[in-house]
This record gives C-alpha cells, sequence and structure tokens, in this order.
C-alpha cells in the first residue's frame, strides 16, 4: 500500500511510472515495453500495484532530466559534481547507496561517465528508481522538494562534448523500448566472459553487438550490469566494464544501430535493395563471431523471462494470431470485440489479459469507417458501457479511406516485392501511438498482385507482419478465409488448420490460429438448437497452438442485434454459455428415456435399442446414422445423468452397453 501512495504522488506531479521488480531497479517483467507503457493515470496505477509490492520506475526525457550522483564501486559522484561547482537547488532524491538523484528541468540523452567519473545522466528514454522504492530495505527517499532547476549548462556541455567522441553517427534512434528489451534478452541467453580464457575479447565483443543493435553506451553499460556481469568469471569492476564499453564504441566497424531492426528493415530510411550483382560476399568463417553456437548458451532459470501473453493463449506480443472464418460468421466483429475488452482492461472470452486498460489499431480493408464504427458502438450498447470510454484507446483504419490504403506486398517487375512505404507507416504509427494489438482484415486485401495459393509469393507479406509484430512488440490478429465446407458442411473445418484458405506458410507463420464458424450437425442435436439459434450462434476452436496445449471445447459466441440512435440495425457478439443448454438436454432425454422404461416395465434398455427409440422419436436425430446416433448417446452418458430424485442413468461399460437406473 505505501508504494501504491508513492507511485500515485509520484504520478501526481506528472512523472510517468511503472512497476519495478520487488527489491530491484529492473522492469517488473522482462521484455515489457515500459516506455511505452508508463502512465500517469492513477487507475493504470492502482491496478498495476494492487497485484503486486513493485519498485516504483520513473521515466524521465520529456523535458526532465536526471543527474545520477553515484557513490558506490569507489565512484564518488556527489564530490566530483561539488567540485564543479555543481547546485544541489533542486528536487533531489537519494538513493539508497548513498548517492543522489538530482532532478532538473531541461533536455538530453542518456549518458554515463561522460560528465565525470560517477557522473550519470537519464535523459530521453530512460529512467530512475522514484522515492519509496526500497533495496534491501533501503528506501529511495525525498531529500529536497524544490521545484526543478535548468539543467547546468556545463553539465550539457560536458556531456555533448563527450559524446562526440565516438565514431560515426547512428543510424537510427537509440534506447528505443524495442531495442532495449531485445538487447536485455539477447543479453541473457549469451555465456559469460571468462578470465583466461578470451574473456577480454569477449567481452569487448559483446558491448559492440549492444551498440550495433541500438543501444547507446550509457545504457550499454547498465544492461551488462544488470543482465550479463554477475555471470562472469571473475565479475568486471565497473569502471574495468565502464572501459571496455567506451572502447566498444570509439572503436567499433560498424555505426551504432547497424543491426537494429529498424535499419534492417528500413524505417525511417529511405528502402534499401541489393542486387543479385551487388550482393555481399559471405563473411570468412574466421570473421564471424560464434558465440552463440557455444556450450552452455542457455538462459539462466532465474532469468528466463515469462511469454510475452497479451491475452493468454489467444494474442501474444510479437507474435502473429491467425482467425479464420466463412464469410458473414464475424471475424471483424471478434477483432471489435476483443479491442474493446483490451481498452477496458478486461479478461475476454476466458483469455486472461496481462495488464490494464491498453490500445489497439483495426484496419480493415472491406469495410469503411461508418461502418467499423457502428460495429463499436453497438457492441458497446450491447456490453452497457459508454463508449467514450474506449474510443481514446481504438484505432479504426479503414482501406476505404484513400489516406489509409496499405499494402504489404506487391507484384513488382522481377518478381514479389515489399511495399515498405506502407511497412514503414504501419510500424510507425503503432509505436508513436503504443499500440499493443493490431488487427489485419483480410490478408487478401493486403497485397496486390500476388497469389494467396503461392507460398513464394505469401512469403513477404507474412515477413513485413513478422517484423511489425517483432519491432513494435505488439500482437498481430491476421484474419483469414476458410475454404468452401463442402458437401462435409461446417464440421469439416472447426478446429481444422487445413481448412484455412492459402498457402502453407501464412498459418507456419502464425503462433496460434483460430476457426470461427457457425454450429456442426451435431451441435444441432446435441444442443437440440432452433433455427434462430442455429443462425445466431458462432463457435471459436483452436485450429493451432504452438505456446499452450489446445482445448478440446469451442468457446460460443452469440451474434445480438443492436438497435443505435440512427436507427441502424447492427450485430454484435456476446459470449454465450451453452454449458447449461447441454446439460438441460441431457436431462430432458435422459427424463424421456425412463419414461420409456417405465411404459415397458423395465429399469435398463440396451444401447442398442435406446438408439431405436431417439431416431424415431426425435426428429434431429432421425436424420442421422445410426452409428452417429450411437456414438452421440455414448458421449451423452459418458457421466451419470441425475433425475432430480437420487437416482441417474448410467451407461454400464463393456460390449453389450446397457443404460440403467443407479442409486433408487
Amino acid at each position: 500500500m505505501a508504494k501504491l501512495q508513492s507511485a500515485l504522488a509520484w504520478a501526481e506531479r506528472g512523472y510517468r511510472v511503472f512497476p519495478l521488480a520487488p527489491d530491484s531497479r529492473r522492469p517488473a517483467e522482462p521484455g515489457w515495453d515500459w516506455s511505452a507503457n508508463a502512465s500517469t493515470d492513477p487507475e493504470m496505477i492502482a491496478f498495476w500495484w494492487g497485484t503486486g509490492d513493485w519498485n516504483i520506475g520513473c521515466c524521465t526525457g520529456g523535458g526532465v532530466v536526471v543527474v545520477d550522483l553515484d557513490q558506490k564501486n569507489n565512484q564518488d559522484g556527489i564530490g566530483a559534481y561539488m567540485e564543479r561547482g555543481g547546485s544541489f537547488g533542486t528536487l533531489a532524491v537519494r538513493t539508497t547507496t548513498g548517492g543522489m538523484h538530482l532532478y532538473f528541468a531541461g533536455d538530453g540523452r542518456n549518458s554515463a561517465g561522460k560528465v565525470a567519473p560517477g557522473i550519470d545522466l537519464r535523459g530521453e528514454g530512460g529512467y530512475v528508481v522514484a522515492p519509496g522504492s526500497t533495496i534491501d530495505g533501503v528506501a529511495y527517499e525525498l531529500v529536497s522538494d524544490k521545484p526543478l532547476a535548468p539543467l547546468p549548462a556545463w553539465v550539457a556541455e560536458a556531456a555533448q562534448q563527450r559524446a562526440t567522441v565516438a565514431s560515426s553517427a547512428p543510424l537510427t534512434e537509440l534506447d528505443t523500448p524495442q531495442a532495449l528489451a531485445g538487447a536485455a534478452l539477447w543479453l541473457e541467453g549469451q555465456r559469460p566472459a571468462v578470465e583466461g580464457q578470451g574473456g577480454d575479447a569477449y567481452t569487448y565483443q559483446v558491448a559492440c553487438e549492444l551498440r550495433d543493435r541500438g543501444v547507446s553506451a550509457a545504457l550499454t553499460l547498465d544492461l551488462l550490469l544488470e543482465h550479463w556481469n554477475e555471470r562472469c568469471l571473475p565479475p568486471w569492476m565497473p569502471d574495468e566494464l565502464r572501459a571496455k564499453v567506451e572502447n566498444a564504441f570509439a572503436y567499433a566497424q560498424n555505426p551504432a544501430g547497424a543491426k537494429a531492426t529498424a535499419v534492417l528493415l528500413g524505417v525511417g530510411q529511405a528502402p534499401l535493395m541489393i542486387h543479385e550483382d551487388e550482393a555481399p560476399a559471405a563473411a570468412a568463417t574466421e570473421d564471424r563471431d560464434l558465440s552463440a553456437f557455444a556450450l552452455g548458451s542457455i538462459v539462466p532459470l532465474a532469468n528466463l523471462p515469462a511469454r510475452p501473453w497479451l491475452y493468454r493463449r489467444f494474442l501474444m506480443r510479437g507474435e502473429i494470431t491467425a482467425l479464420a472464418a466463412a464469410g458473414a460468421a464475424g471475424k471483424s466483429l471478434v477483432a471489435i470485440t476483443a479491442a474493446v475488452h483490451l481498452a477496458l482492461g478486461r479478461d475476454w472470452l476466458g483469455f486472461h489479459l496481462n495488464g490494464g486498460p491498453q490500445n489497439s489499431m483495426l484496419v480493415n480493408a472491406e469495410d469503411n469507417l461508418a461502418e467499423m464504427s457502428r460495429r463499436l458502438y453497438a457492441l458497446c450498447f450491447a456490453l452497457g458501457i459508454d463508449a467514450a470510454l474506449v474510443i481514446p484507446r481504438i484505432a479504426l483504419v479503414s482501406g476505404k479511406t484513400k489516406s489509409a490504403k496499405i499494402k504489404l506486398a506487391k507484384m513488382g517487375k522481377d518478381g514479389p516485392e515489399l511495399v515498405l512505404e506502407d511497412v514503414n507507416a504501419l510500424l510507425n504509427v503503432c509505436h508513436h501511438q503504443q499500440i499493443v494489438m493490431l488487427g489485419i482484415d483480410p490478408l487478401v486485401k493486403m497485397h496486390s498482385g500476388l497469389s494467396e495459393n503461392d507460398s513464394s509469393h505469401m512469403d513477404l507479406p507474412m515477413e513485413a507482419l513478422s517484423s511489425i509484430a517483432t519491432e513494435g512488440n505488439l500482437a498481430i490478429l491476421l484474419a483469414l478465409h476458410l475454404a468452401k465446407p463442402g458437401i462435409a458442411g461446417t464440421a469439416a473445418y472447426v478446429g481444422n488448420a487445413d481448412a484455412i484458405r492459402g498457402s502453407s506458410n501464412i498459418i507456419t507463420s502464425a503462433r496460434a490460429a483460430f476457426t470461427l464458424a457457425g454450429p456442426t450437425e451435431d451441435d444441432v442435436s446435441r444442443l437440440n438448437l432452433t433455427r434462430d439459434q442455429r443462425e445466431r450462434l458462432v463457435r471459436l476452436d483452436d485450429a493451432k497452438m504452438n505456446l499452450s496445449l489446445k482445448s478440446g471445447e469451442p468457446a460460443w459466441l452469440e451474434k445480438r442485434t443492436v438497435l443505435l440512435p440512427n436507427g441502424d440495425e447492427v450485430g454484435a457478439l456476446l459470449p454465450a454459455d451453452m454449458s447449461l443448454r447441454a446439460e438441460a438436454n441431457r436431462s430432458v432425454l435422459a427424463r424421456s428415456l425412463v419414461a420409456e422404461m417405465n411404459a415397458r416395465g423395465v429399469a435398463s434398455m440396451g444401447l442398442a435399442e435406446v438408439t431405436a427409440i431417439v431416431k424415431d422419436l426425435d426428429p434431429i436425430y432421425s436424420k442421422l446414422t445410426t452409428a452417429a446416433v450411437r456414438t452421440r448417446l455414448e458421449r451423452f452418458f459418458m457421466d451419470d445423468v441425475p433425475l432430480g430424485d437420487g437416482s441417474a442413468l448410467h451407461l454400464t461399460p463393456g460390449k453389450n452397453r446397457m443404460i440403467t437406473v443407479v442409486g433408487e
């Protein structure tokens, strides 16, 4: 409760806060986009700290720079600051090691030791630990509650002068949340440096790799200390490790950010194309870094991050979920329903949401913006919620709007090619609006001149979506079409990934896949559905699950018609609980059989005889084969059916199965 109050108090001052792991300076969830999700919203903060005794992270930047004066590892940051005439006439927080965080108004980037030994800066893209947090029982404490003074000019100048020592300019923005999350995960999978086994050179290579991945020198040092150094034999002293990082940034061959995903994908740059006659020669084996192939390169169990589920079993950050449906089944309604529940911070259809309210974008190439908006309002009316609660967290993008048309790939003069301008635009707008779920509906309208049945054609749009999911750290819900069911009816494709239309690499690119379809003939008979119910109900079935077990039972949804104030009748999808209906139907069938037994003066009947009776009495079962009816009866009576008087109908095991009354 105390940390919740501290977080709320810091947020009231306008500082964006987010959870850090208990007794730690690290984000609570490895790989989580803390910069995008940090908030001043009291409800969001109360939700976070209601789930754990988190320490408090405070984002810097946006006009706030924190001068971090270290008093540890033989460093005297306070002394170095005072020697240079530094002033303490600003908001100040004492750290758990006796250092100080001095908050100033100004702009700056993160740096480590560039101003002076023991003096670090936290600016754009960085964070500090806020007061109220504790490490080993010692608290970060607000010791000077003064208005923020301007950042001293000598500090800014010193940081800038030292920063220019590094080699050529970065190829992309450094220290993005995606770059930091990816670098941290990469580090945790690297082997440690071992003295006497090339540890010096290897440490230099690791620092160069982080530089290439788009991490600044300041945060390279922080990441090494947090995620890697403790495993080294022996661990580096901070000053020694700082020197390695400075050497890597001064003498590395590549510009900073050379291996950042944004650079490789071409985000924010002119598209890069390598023609066959210009392709670089393969690097010689002796020049290649083979550390990734080393024995023991396993992420330590204590550092193993949890899978980044957004909705558990349904949507995962950095991955694609495929949703395949026949025409008019409601796949667009599913996307809107997921977006609304995400905006509310609610679980949905049994899928557990990790985190609170979050942002989504739905790109629909078939419906205009007005139709998409009608569906959103209809769902809000059906749920009984104010649409104003969710609208700020949802972007509806219609492909019917000329400026919003997106093509991931097209057929070029020399074959399929990416439309980098559109891919980059989509990625950048998702990044700037902190989108965590991107709906694409449907895939077939997101490319031009390509065949969805040709794997060589579909490779490019699927690679583009995978890159957007990874670089944007977001989950993609991709709408696809099911093949026509043919003579076998709906049952031929519920939960069947092979029934999804298009080349196999579309589904291969997805970590999870679902089918959305109407009831099967078996559902109609088992649940005793009316014609109207058959038209309204749809079932969502697991078709592919790479990272969890497939569920054997569908999730049911019901289409409801909602009357909008303008007179439009619009459909909405709401969960439907079919378990009670199935149980009621079992009871009705059981009582009918008991009445037949009583009329015949018997307490049991053979399963073959019961099958014949049911086919004769029930108009739905009469249309089925004897074998199909027998199978359904076996499923009906898999468990005893209570009769309400202490007795039950029981199906005996063995070859000659009997249905008998027990427990009287």
